[in-house]
């Protein structure tokens, strides 16, 4: 085909047509199948034979011999070109011809009669070479035999340029490496010389793109180069490889890569150009050390474990018959072939080949190549991830490279070439599909540790609209904040109080609570330091908690004799097994676990801590109003008091927490044989951390009292819950698959609401959605604080200055005039006998304004009197005459944010006017009087309330005439109008003060006080308040370290050390089976396990262990039966579930309480029937006749 070229005719486009139909020509099939590609039905132009299922050899050979012809056609016409002039028709007509073999770089209207050396840049160039990647990455290879470039580059963008010859520098030998993406097109048309008339031919191509160029390298050489011309040389050729692709000199295949060059641009690939393969690798070894943990669970003889271990008596249908194998694998690894293809290797740890099906500890493999490390290497094709995933395998274009795979340095003998023959085959039809089977192949990223779960949401946060992908945010400022804060956040209709507590927040109330019980230690069994707590809150009302730590642990050697191919069993470690010593960098383990309203006499928190604190306060507040209000005894006060208050916590349910392998991310703990040791003893030792903190409330994010008996007279309960409950918000759904990288820093962070209503209202139906105002700004807010316009602005605000109004009201109370004497008699609407018996008062009016800075209110009253007086003819007061009062007072309510808080301006004006008519005259005086305050939420050194008050003053307006019937109101103006100093702070500061100023009392963060900040009141008039720790309190809101240190102690040598903790119910993988009290292990499916029995006791529970060595003495009660509670609590401890239960039931505390066997049987004897079920779902023991024996 090439002969019949009309090579004499070496014009350009001519030149540049004939290269597009013969150079854009080839393109792969996948290497499943023959790489063949056809002209319609009848014209095949390429190879339909294959080489191991691969046509490669052949691709390159046939784009080699097409490179080398074109080369040789330019080296044959390189000699007889035009050199003398480079400005010459003949020149420039040979000139795309000649680019493989030489190159001049010209000016732009360049001069004629320059010589070679007056050029910029010159190269005559050797046979290119290609090297192939991949189906996406071709390596073009230059080598200059000859030639010179000139330092002063970027002169040569000038006109008629002309190179300085002093800065030209001899080029020799040099090699270049470009990387070259290869782009995918075709050619269609039909033409009847080819034949089957009719029919449309397609040609597909593969095109390299020389624009698109990567520097990989370049050897100089005999060259010295400095950096200068380096720099220069890469700018010419980058315009040689722009001159090629002019020319038309492309070039197609598809080959396997078979060269080292893929090693010089591996460290620079980016999946699509932005996924770092390094995840994908993180990805496949997290999920290869989870299937790893759970060899030793329910999940053994399952394709669960496909990453770690697989079994042929485990799949169904298995391509290789009559053949059984058992493999254990190391942790897969995966490197970029190109920015769309990647390579997998699975890495045998184990293989054995077994006689027949039934592999257990009975039987040995046959042969067992365990010791050969073989490597099985695929090429997998990347495309990009629907959905959640970041990116996505396609596992149908995955294919076996022999020469990524490794099989042993020499050549392996028959026998064993068999045996890899039936793992490629296994690998090829089975394995591949059971990775897709369990999702293996969608890339979610990794799990979010707590130093990167996102960005800083105190400074910022971001908006999408709903229909935007997960990647797009848009950044607010402070100021967008705080508008959308004022302008569209609201309390939830019919609640009248809410607190928020966002993700953020609730990670600022652990992260502070973290110094004193950041250690975890018992002596030389562990040493594990906490470095961070974090939550991350999920749509189903969930949460998950990430605790990073690093530290020591001893893990039992592990047993030489041990069957590889057999289930691996755990054991805690014990001081006297023989351990190693492991140190540990930072993991992540992840639990996801319940948040739960509970009540505070089903709380267990030993030490002395704020929250006691604060129900101490609430009920001695309540006794001394029943004591002073009411006409209780000491006695009855105390009992009413108890049933009037009580406390409401909002906690991290650590009971609940179920260990997330997805979200967990144990990389640190290596890929070797130690690594599973490693990886369950943390996971023992993690919960009972988690146990440990709840016995001390460290589990507690919030706490409000709940008023029993409300009163809405008094300012002590006003803003104190009568019902309350809570929700978990989040603006997009969040779940366990989307708490990854790339899905979790752009979504809005999710809030914790708590709403109720004060006053004894009716709770009413929720149907809040999550909003963008109710997340905390400032640094150090814990929560976001709503109390709603009713309660605050209504009634503290409006309500109480409506007697401010009445003060200020003048009412004309008598007018007369007696022998030329006016009396005038001026009183105010509160003095008035009539007009303070009013019902409605002086009411607050809303007045309609155009800004959106501001609220207003005004109160207008009016009194206007007209009289009209005639006696004998000798009477003086004969005549007209009237009084006039108007009364006009204004309260601006802003509704913008000021960092120094709140300032509502009270502002007040009454006039007073007289005159009338006498002898024929009109006569008229008036006065204005005006008077006004700022009250002031001042948030510059904690909330305070300021009030800067303005004089009253008095002043005439106008008058129309003076003689000796006018009469100047201005004295009894004054009198009248004055209100006293101290009656705002009577009426409506004193009151703000007690509630606003200090610690907030309607509420802590569990064990920790807070106080109000940064107040602004919305478009809707409600107030909203961030809570920050109140850091003044008199009581530290941590125990001592030296009293968490002697807990631990204790706690680990009672109860793990004396065998009474046998299987502790925290952490357990979800989904995955129970452990009841006893260490029952319960694998039931939990859709299997029916409908819960009474008493809580689960369908196929299994009865209760027997008691340990240790079990105290019998009771001496008959009748009672023993609590199987494996944990003894405290005297009168509860469940701290929300359910009631008796006030002395003897349930489960939420941690192990530090207590002598005695004391558990003392109570499990004196404990009612209902309250003897155990939790994990263990019946009760029945009553029996005999004295009931106490369990461990």
């Amino acid at each position: 085909m090439f002969a019949t070229a009309p090579l004499v005719e070496r014009d350009g486009p001519v030149w540049q047509e004939w290269l597009a139909f013969f150079s854009y020509f080839l393109h792969p099939s996948p290497s499943r199948n023959p790489y063949s590609r056809t002209i319609d039905t009848t014209l095949t132009l390429v190879f339909i034979m294959c080489i191991d299922g691969n046509s490669g050899p052949l691709s390159i050979r046939y784009v080699t011999a097409q490179l080398e012809a074109l080369w040789r056609n330019a080296n044959d016409c390189a000699p007889h070109a035009a050199h003398y002039d480079y400005k010459s028709n003949e020149y420039e007509s040979t000139r795309y011809i000649r680019a493989l073999r030489e190159f001049h770089f010209l000016t732009r209207r360049a001069t004629t009669g320059l010589r070679e050396d007056d050029l910029f840049f010159s190269a005559k160039f050797a046979m290119p070479e290609l090297k192939f990647l991949c189906n996406h990455t071709v390596f073009l290879r230059l080598n200059i035999e000859s030639g010179h470039l000139n330092l002063s580059y970027k002169d040569s963008a000038k006109l008629s340029a002309r190179a300085d010859h002093s800065k030209n520098i001899a080029l020799k030998g040099v090699e270049v490496v470009f990387a070259l993406p290869i782009l995918r097109s075709n050619i269609s048309g039909r033409d009847e010389k080819i034949g089957n008339l009719g029919a449309r031919h397609l040609i597909q191509m593969m095109i390299f793109a020389l624009d698109q160029e990567k520097f990989v390298r370049f050897t100089l050489g005999d060259n010295k180069l400095s950096d200068d011309a380096k720099e220069a040389f890469q700018f010419y050729l980058k315009h040689y490889l722009l001159f090629l692709q002019t020319s038309g000199n492309h070039s197609v295949l598809r080959t396997e890569s078979t060269d080292e060059l893929r090693q010089l641009i591996r460290k620079d690939i980016r999946i699509f150009d932005k996924v770092d393969p390094a995840l994908i690798a993180q990805f496949y070894q997290m999920h290869w050390q989870n299937a790893c943990g759970k060899r030793n669970g329910p999940a053994w003889g399952k394709l669960d474990l496909c990453l770690a271990t697989i079994c042929s008596d485990w799949i169904n249908g298995c391509s290789l018959e009559n053949t059984h194998f058992f493999i254990n694998f190391h942790s897969p690894t995966v490197e970029p072939l190109c920015n769309q293809e990647v390579i997998i290797k699975f890495h045998i740890k184990e293989l054995g080949f077994f006689e027949k099906a039934g592999i257990d500890e009975t039987v040995n493999p046959k042969v067992d190549l365990s010791d050969q490390q073989w490597q099985f290497a695929f090429i997998v094709k990347c495309v990009k991830a629907e959905g959640l995933g970041v990116v996505t395998l396609d596992l149908d274009t995955a294919r076996f490279s022999r020469f990524d795979s490794f099989f042993g340095k020499g050549e392996p003998i028959e026998q064993t070439k068999h045996y890899i023959d039936l793992m490629i085959k296994f690998f090829s039809h089975d394995y591949i599909d059971i990775l897709a089977r369990f999702s293996l192949h969608i890339i979610l990223g990794l799990p979010l540790s707590p130093d990167n779960s996102g960005r800083d949401y105190a400074a910022e946060w971001t908006e999408t609209e709903e229909n935007e992908g997960d990647h797009f945010a848009r950044k607010h400022t402070h100021a967008m904040m705080w508008s959308e804060r004022i302008q569209n956040t609201a309390i939830y209709p019919g609640c009248h109080e809410v607190v928020a507590l966002s993700e953020e927040t609730i990670n600022r109330v652990l992260r502070s609570r973290l110094e004193t019980v950041r250690e975890w230690q018992i002596g030389k069994l562990f040493s594990i330091n906490i470095l961070d707590l974090k939550v991350r809150l999920l749509t189903s009302g969930k949460a998950i908690i990430y605790i990073q730590a690093n530290g020591m642990i001893s893990v039992r050697k592990r047993e030489k004799s041990l069957k590889w191919w057999t289930r691996l069993f755990w054991l805690r470690p014990q001081p006297t097994d023989q351990l190693d010593s492991v140190d540990f960098e930072a993991v992540t383990l992840a639990y996801e676990v319940d948040i739960s309203k509970v009540p505070h006499d089903f709380l267990i928190v030993e030490v002395d801590t704020v929250v006691k604190d604060y129900y101490e306060t609430w009920t001695h507040h309540f006794w001394n109003w029943l004591c002073s209000h009411t006409r209780h005894t000491h006695t009855e006060a105390t009992t009413v008091e108890k049933q009037a208050v009580h406390l409401m916590h909002f906690a991290l349910n650590f009971k609940s927490a179920r260990y997330v392998e997805e979200l967990s991310n144990v990389t640190d703990l290596g890929t070797d044989d130690t690594s599973l040791e490693k990886l369950n003893t943390i996971r023992q030792y993690i919960p009972e951390y988690l146990a440990a903190l709840t016995h001390y409330g460290h589990n507690i994010l919030h706490t409000v009292p709940i008023c029993k008996l409300p009163r809405t007279d008094e300012p002590l309960d006003l803003f104190a819950f009568t019902d309350v409950d809570y929700r978990v918000l989040t603006k997009k759904e969040i779940t366990i698959d989307t708490c990854l990288n790339f899905e979790t820093l752009e979504t809005e962070i999710p809030l914790v609401v708590i709403y109720g209503v004060t006053g004894g209202a009716k709770m009413p139906t929720f149907s809040g959605k999550w909003a963008a105002g109710w997340q905390a700004v400032g640094r150090e807010s814990v929560g976001t604080l709503g109390l709603s316009r009713e309660i605050f602005l209504q009634r503290y605000i409006l309500d109480q200055l409506k007697t401010v109004n009445a003060m200020t009201t003048i009412v004309p109370k008598n007018v007369d005039v007696v022998d030329d004497v006016w009396h005038v008699d001026l009183t105010t609407w509160y003095l008035h006998p009539t007009r303070n018996q009013s019902k409605v008062g002086c009411q607050w009016k809303p007045v309609k304004v155009d800004s959106l800075d501001f609220m207003e209110y005004e109160w207008k009253y009016r009194d206007e009197w007209n009289h009209e007086h005639e006696g004998h003819h000798e009477d003086t007061a004969n005549g007209e005459y009237y009084l006039h009062c108007n009364t006009k007072n204004t309260l601006i309510v802003p509704t913008m944010f000021d960092p120094k808080g709140v300032e509502l301006d009270l502002r007040g004006e009454t006039i007073v006017k007289v005159g009338g008519k006498h002898n024929g005259q009109k006569w008229s005086r008036s006065t204005i009087g005006t008077w006004g305050a700022k009250i002031k939420l001042d948030t510059s050194n904690g909330l305070k309330i300021v009030v800067d008050r303005i004089p009253i003053q008095v002043k005439p307006a106008a008058e129309t005439c003076t003689d000796e019937w006018t009469f100047d109101p201005s004295t009894i103006h004054l009198q009248n109008l004055s209100l006293k100093s101290d009656a705002l702070d009577a009426l409506v500061i004193g009151q703000l003060r007690f509630l606003l100023e200090s610690s907030w009392e309607y509420c802590v963060m569990g064990i920790q006080s807070i106080k109000l900040r940064a107040p602004v009141i919305t478009r809707a008039g409600d107030l909203i308040c961030e809570l920050d720790l109140d850091k003044d309190m008199v009581r530290p809101p941590m125990l001592e370290v030296a009293e968490w240190v002697k807990y631990r102690t204790r706690w680990y040598s009672e109860w793990v050390e004396n065998g009474r903790l046998k299987a502790w119910g925290y952490g357990q993988v979800r989904g995955e089976y129970t452990v009841d009290k006893d260490g029952k292990v319960d694998t039931t499916p939990i859709a299997d396990r029916g409908v819960p029995k009474p008493n809580g006791a689960a369908n196929k529970a299994v009865d209760p262990a027997p008691a340990p060595a240790k079990a105290a003495a019998p009771a001496p009660a008959p009748a009672k039966a023993a609590d199987p509670t494996p944990a003894p609590a405290p005297a009168k401890a509860a469940d701290p579930t929300p359910a009631p239960a008796p006030a002395k039931a003897a349930a489960p505390a939420p941690a192990p309480a530090p207590a002598k066997p005695a004391d558990a049987s003392k109570d499990s004897a004196t404990a009612p029937a209902n309250g003897a079920a155990g939790t994990n779902g263990t019946a009760a023991p029945q009553p029996a006749p005999e004295p009931a024996k106490a369990t461990a």
